[in-house]
């Protein structure tokens, strides 16, 4: 007539691991964007600049989302001073961002902000021609692309 405790029990524990487990592959990592960087964009003069640059900013969107979560990241880098302190954002970025939150008030989240200008950069490198192809240039905006969707999915866990 009742239902076992170890049944509730195994239902429970289940469903918290899968939570943690969603959520832990929500973690947005860089490496795949790095890579295909090196492997599609070579070369050492302005094309690893350009490679520093688009990682910084994939870097700087994920630690803007996990700043939002975190209470250690939110300690490490409480005000965007910090970023600049720490070389993940420039002075001309800070003032960008800090448009966007007066824009948007400061209610809605802008982790997407910085993937945006590596978008433009990538934007701009294939024009140059530094990226070979479409269908390269194609892979590298995609792999942007999941670094927001994937900020995006941590900070709805936090909501």
């Amino acid at each position: 007539d009742y239902i076992p405790l170890s049944f509730i029990l195994g239902f429970y524990v289940t469903q918290v691991v899968n939570r943690w487990w969603l959520q832990f592959t929500a973690i947005p990592w860089p490496d795949t964007t790095a890579l295909n960087l090196i492997s599609f964009l070579p070369g050492s003069g302005e094309e690893k600049k350009i490679r520093r640059y688009i990682v910084r900013l994939a870097n700087l969107s994920s630690i803007l989302a996990l700043r939002r979560i975190s209470i250690g990241v939110a300690r490490r880098f409480p005000t965007y001073d910090h970023f600049v302190e720490a070389g993940l954002m420039t002075e001309r970025e800070l003032a960008k961002l800090e448009t966007m939150h007066q824009t948007t008030e400061n209610i809605h989240q802008i982790t997407w902000q910085p993937v945006q200008w590596a978008q433009a950069m990538l934007t701009k490198a294939r024009k140059e021609e530094r990226i070979k192809s479409d269908f390269i240039f194609s892979i590298l905006q995609q792999n942007l692309s999941d670094i927001a969707a994937k900020n995006g999915s941590l900070l709805m866990y936090a909501w």
